[in-house]
């Protein structure tokens, strides 16, 4: 456009140069603004998630909500039984005897603060007891048994028993223990003689068979 300008004075000349120098900058900066307000093509503007999120979180709060009231509602038809433990919470300890038995009296309450070596409970001694009074009498039938064989051992006609049992032969069990050890004493001891006495008959019964013999032998001997 400005190659076509012609000069006619001094001073359009200098219009002219000004305009001429002005004319491509303008056009230039026309030019940028209309590529600046060009969009690309291809691109879209970002679009904004929070209503996909809010649509979302809505679902999640709904299922769990509903999932809830279900389950809090709906009749169950069967059940898996499985085994449990339940623990009491805090500091108590289970008191139980070693062996066992039965609670003759409780001295204290549950919950209640405890001492070391403090009474807590006192069984009923009546099954101990008879326990102690079984062993005892197997206790007794031993030591009896064991002085009985010794007598018999070292050929004694009267049984010593050990003081342990002479203390308590007041006691009818004791004595009873005692006395049946003796009469086993006798009777052993008449069997051991009987049985003695027999095997010396069968002794003389073969030393005379034994002569008998040995005479046979001598008048065989004379005959010849």
């Amino acid at each position: 456009m400005s190659n076509h300008l012609s000069v006619a004075t001094e001073g359009d000349t200098a219009k002219d140069v000004d305009l001429a120098e002005r004319l491509p900058k303008t056009t230039q900066t026309a030019d940028s603004s209309q590529s600046a307000n060009k969009e690309p093509k291809g691109i879209t503007a970002p679009i904004s998630a929070r209503g996909t999120i809010l649509v979302g979180l809505a679902v999640v709060a709904t299922t769990f909500f509903g999932a809830g009231v279900w389950a809090s509602t709906a009749p169950l038809a069967s059940a898996v039984n499985a085994p449990g433990t339940v623990f009491v919470a805090g500091k108590r300890r289970t008191v139980q005897h070693l062996e066992g038995g039965i609670i003759k009296e409780l001295h204290v309450r549950e919950g209640q603060e405890v001492d070391a070596g403090e009474l807590l409970i006192t069984l009923d001694p009546t099954q101990a007891n008879a326990t102690i009074m079984r062993l005892r009498n197997q206790l007794d039938t031993q030591l009896a048994l064991e002085a009985r064989l010794n007598a018999e051992r070292n050929g004694d006609e009267t049984l010593v028993f050990p003081d342990e049992l002479l203390d308590r032969a007041d006691d009818p069990k004791v004595s009873q223990i005692l006395t049946g050890q003796r009469q086993e004493l006798d009777e052993r001891r008449k069997t051991l003689v009987g049985t003695v006495e027999l095997l010396q008959q069968k002794i003389l019964q073969l030393d005379r068979i034994i002569d008998g013999l040995r005479d046979r032998l001598r008048m065989g001997f004379a005959w010849v």
